[in-house]
């Protein structure tokens, strides 16, 4: 989730390279605050000439995408997630997308995926004029194989467990290991792969949580003993 405890600005003091390559499939929600700490680190990353590369974003990402005039502006978008789903086996899906093989079409109609019976079939749970509405400010980068490439051995070394093998090595420190993500069908089948702040700044919610539950065991000690002060200081009035 991204949130107050989003993090980002501590994963961008950490970059050290000109390209920002993101996996935002393992982002199941974000919140209002979330959205504006979100469009502050992007004209950050565009203050530091860096230019980011998301891919694998889910639908929820692609709401604000959508509703949000400068939520990537100036960003790539390499691939997403799409709502399905079928009629006859009330049956919803996410299925993965790529933008630009989607812009190369004259048309940019959703493709169609099968269902488990042979008798029917998926289709985007969405109006497709709404959805792919982002792609008119997208713009084909002239690195477009490279990125596809760079993406699929990302994807590689994240279902792996988080193995720098399969990554460029030009330096980068190797990246975090996670629990594999369950990037093809519906997002609420099996486990998902950490937040991209989880991932990349190291912040977890867990990791906040006793420093949280302490300042709230020290304050309610604190406010007991006033009272017990005041207690006193009646009972001896009196």
């Amino acid at each position: 989730m991204i949130d107050e405890h989003n993090g980002l600005r501590l994963l961008t003091e950490s970059l050290e390279r000109e390209t920002l390559l993101v996996d935002l499939s393992g982002v199941r929600r974000i919140n209002s605050v979330g959205v504006r700490d979100w469009v502050t680190w992007i004209n950050e990353l565009k203050a530091r000439e860096v230019r980011a590369v998301f891919f694998d974003c889910p639908p929820g990402i692609m709401d604000q995408v959508n509703l949000v005039r400068n939520f990537v502006q100036g960003c790539t978008i390499q691939s997403f997630y799409a709502p399905y789903y079928c009629e006859v086996c009330d049956k919803e899906e996410n299925h993965r997308l790529d933008t630009f093989e989607l812009m190369s079409k004259t048309e940019r109609r959703a493709p169609a995926f099968p269902c488990d019976r042979s008798d029917c079939g998926m289709a985007l749970d969405d109006v497709e004029e709404n959805y792919f509405a982002f792609m008119e400010d997208q713009r084909v980068p002239p690195d477009l194989s490279e990125l596809a490439l760079a993406t699929k051995a990302a994807r590689k070394a994240l279902d792996a467990g988080g193995g720098g093998e399969a990554l460029p090595a030009q330096g980068d420190a190797a990246p975090t290991p996670f629990s594999p993500a369950k990037r093809m069908g519906s997002f609420d089948q099996g486990p998902l792969a950490p937040s991209v702040v989880e991932r990349l700044a190291g912040t977890k919610n867990d990791e906040l949580r006793p420093g949280v539950d302490m300042f709230f065991i020290v304050t309610v000690m604190v406010m007991l003993g006033l009272l017990s002060f005041i207690v006193y200081l009646i009972l001896g009035l009196e």
